[in-house]
């Protein structure tokens, strides 16, 4: 318990320092808790959202009226920089951390790729939004573009796949080539595409396990490591005498025997020569 009140008080009052380290204790301490939270927050957003539709009113459009929209701004600098002390620890560059950031841009982007390539239609006529989406969704009509995502999820199980997959020769006849620029932009299309959707997930479990490496035991750049939970280890066997150094103190004003002085000699005989001399 003491390590996870010591983890959070590091994530919040070195929010803005990007110099440090930060074990891997300290991250999985924090992490897991503020996604939970995030979660939590999106759900009762959500179903504050539904409320809304069913009543017949429209939402508010303003973002910081969200709790998970609040949350995700305040901890942004903190956990940033969390992610950023992380990575110096376990020795990998702070750039590694635009890594699933670059994944949700991408991941986002495919998604509305694929909602809008025709691919998927919706058995059933919308209420709300007759109009078509797209311009629904133009910045000139939040109110309709409220209203079509949430037509879109209310319909989410009406909504089924009416594409399919050509065979790798008809890829160009599927399209236009005005559209295309003619057959041979087909690979760069796919590479776009396969990009798009399998960039995300393999970049997040990447992502994970750096941040599930090791610290490294010796000082970097960033300082020392830090063991966050671990204390100074005792010894395995038997216990320490914290008086015992004291013993010493005990014979200081004895005399040492004759047997002492010739052990003592010759110790000093044998280290002058193998130190000095170089004898073995």
């Amino acid at each position: 318990m003491r390590s996870l009140f010591r983890a959070f008080d590091n994530f919040f009052f070195k929010a803005f320092d990007i110099m440090g380290r930060s074990s891997r204790a300290e991250y999985w301490c924090v992490m897991p808790i503020l996604w939970a939270i995030m979660g939590g927050l999106f759900w009762i957003d959500l179903r504050g959202i539904d409320r809304a539709f069913s009543a017949g009113e429209i939402p508010s459009l303003n973002p910081l009226a969200y709790g998970s929209v609040l949350f995700i701004l305040v901890t942004a600098i903190p956990r940033l920089t969390l992610s950023i002390r992380r990575l110096q620890d376990s020795g990998r560059r702070a750039r590694w951390v635009t890594m699933p950031y670059s994944a949700a841009f991408l991941a986002l982007m495919g998604f509305f790729g694929l909602a809008t390539s025709g691919a998927f239609v919706v058995e059933g006529d919308f209420t709300d939004a007759g109009v078509p989406i797209a311009m629904a969704l133009s910045f000139g009509s939040p109110e309709g573009a409220a209203v079509a995502v949430y037509e879109i999820v209310s319909n989410i199980e009406n909504i089924r796949f009416v594409g399919q997959l050509p065979a790798s020769g008809e890829i160009a006849s599927a399209i236009s080539n005005e559209a295309m620029g003619g057959p041979a932009a087909t690979l760069p299309m796919l590479f776009m595409l396969a990009i798009m959707f399998l960039y995300p997930p393999l970049a997040m479990m990447l992502y994970t396990l750096i941040m599930s490496l090791p610290s490294d035991e010796d000082e970097n750049a960033y300082g020392l490591p830090t063991n966050l939970g671990h204390g100074p280890k005792r010894a395995s066997k038997g216990e320490h005498n914290a008086f015992a150094s004291y013993a010493i103190l005990t014979r200081q004003g004895r005399k040492m025997t004759e047997e002492e002085i010739v052990a003592r000699r010759e110790a000093v005989h044998s280290l002058y020569e193998s130190r000095v001399l170089g004898r073995r």
